[in-house]
């Protein structure tokens, strides 16, 4: 947030921040994929009855 607000316009700080805040949305869902292939996988192993 300190970057956003060195930025000399109004304008670059809010693109500053949409920027940062996507690539941070973006990061998480593909954590979170990760996550849901690493759990398909487990759960795709056949099943010793």
């Amino acid at each position: 947030m300190l970057a956003a607000l060195a930025k000399p316009d109004n304008e670059e700080a809010a693109s500053f921040v949409a920027t940062r805040r996507g690539k941070a949305l973006r990061d998480d869902w593909a954590e979170l994929a990760d996550h849901l292939g690493e759990i398909v996988n487990l759960l795709s192993v056949p099943l010793q009855l």
